[in-house]
């Protein structure tokens, strides 16, 4: 059945540009016809018709089916006014961004190994930031190490046991046991040596995989050998601060100069090796991340002779009619 639409108008007023704005109750039928109804000019008193904005739903006016939430939505290219319902919910996965200004280049710090394995056969120190956050006493006992300086940004540590004895001797097998926070929670990593012989001068060192905001402490679980040392660096793992779920895409922005560099991530620790850059350069982190889904709702427009209305005559809807 063909819907009918009277208008009864309730005000009439000046508009913008000499335009007239009539507002008016449209008093539908009880079924909708696929496609819409049509809305003239003259139906609210008018020459010619430029907009039609409808005030509320029909959920919330005299006669409306119970629950229902039709949208009512006019087309000026039509003149046709369409009854919409809520279809159904999906998700959204949003692209989140990351910046990160580090002080100390990756490309600068320790590298270290990436599965805990013991250098040996003698390393020499590598990295310029080896020594940034501790270094610990010759001779050291099984106490805390002193942190000297945290992280510039969040990021992973190394360890480095350097044979400073003036011989060739083997250290103790040691676990350090490193204890901070990473995005407001705490964070510990064991970092594990063997009893491994070093000439004088040479070391091993480890990398973590684990990022730190900031670092509380550092203990070992044995003394070293004397004329051992433990010293605490920089690694280059950059810590992300909303868990990541899928693959980074990194851009290095260097003096206003975008440079796309290939990214390593590890969801599980929430970093990223950016890989070679400058020190105090921005890395622009693009990446999706965990708890990002957000809820949309569809709208679809009613299907032929849905009933809108409880009585024969239907729901009424307000509107404001604009035009000359």
């Amino acid at each position: 059945m063909a819907i009918t639409v009277t208008p009864t108008i309730k005000n009439k007023m000046k508009w913008i540009g000499g335009s007239k704005a009539v507002v008016a109750d449209l008093q539908l039928s009880s079924t909708y016809a696929t496609g819409g109804f049509a809305l003239t000019a003259a139906q609210f008193g008018l020459t010619a018709l430029s907009d039609v904005i409808f005030m509320d739903s029909v959920a919330t006016r005299a006669n409306s089916t119970p629950g229902a939430a039709y949208v009512p939505s006019w087309y000026r290219s039509t003149g046709y006014c369409k009854l919409f319902v809520s279809g159904p919910t999906s998700g959204i996965t949003q692209q989140l961004f990351a910046s990160v200004k580090a002080s100390k280049a990756p490309a600068n710090d320790v590298a270290g190994t990436a599965a805990y394995s013991d250098i040996t056969g003698g390393s020499s120190l590598l990295g310029a930031n080896y020594a940034y956050v501790a270094t610990s006493a010759v001779d050291v006992a099984a106490n805390p190490l002193i942190i000297a300086a945290q992280p510039d940004v969040p990021r992973n540590v190394n360890i480095t046991i350097h044979n400073i004895n003036g011989g060739t001797v083997a250290n103790n097998a040691v676990n350090y046991v490193i204890v901070g926070v990473f995005n407001g929670a705490g964070q510990t990593e064991t970092i594990t040596f063997g009893a491994v012989s070093h000439a004088n001068g040479k070391c091993s060192y480890k990398s973590g995989l684990k990022p730190f905001d900031t670092i509380t402490s550092i203990t070992p679980s044995a003394s070293s050998v004397a004329g051992y040392e433990a010293i605490v660096g920089l690694g280059s793992l950059l810590g992300l601060t909303i868990a990541p779920t899928g693959t980074a895409s990194l851009v290095l922005t260097n003096d206003g100069t975008p440079v796309t560099l290939t990214a390593t991530l590890v969801v599980a620790n929430s970093t990223v090796a950016p890989g070679t850059i400058a020190a105090a350069k921005d890395v622009f982190v693009k990446y999706a991340c965990s708890g990002t889904t957000a809820a949309t709702t569809t709208l679809a427009e009613l299907a032929a002779a849905v009933n809108v209305g409880t009585t024969s005559t239907g729901p009424t809807l307000r509107c404001m009619a604009i035009g000359v």
